[in-house]
């Protein structure tokens, strides 16, 4: 089996030709996420939500952080109530 080496002018080569088609490619990504993830309706409620409630010391060092499951409630973009 020959070993095959490649030049750094070819490879910097290559590396340009992939950078450019995937910019190429990106912007028709961006936009497939975005119209997936926008909401349907103006006010939703998320159940089941695991928030921070706070954190566990050892001295001056957060070991863990503590967490608890709410409910949130959403209108317009923004956060109108978190309950538990």
């Amino acid at each position: 089996m020959t070993s095959q080496s490649i030049s750094r002018k070819n490879f910097i080569k290559n590396s340009s030709i992939l950078l450019a088609s995937s910019c190429v490619m990106a912007p028709s990504l961006i936009q497939a996420e975005e119209t997936i993830e926008k909401p349907t309706g103006k006010k939703f409620m998320l159940k089941n939500v695991r928030l921070e409630t706070g954190f566990d010391y050892d001295a001056d060092e957060v070991i863990h952080t503590k967490t608890d499951l709410f409910t949130v409630e959403i209108e317009d973009g923004k956060i109108l109530k978190i309950s538990p």
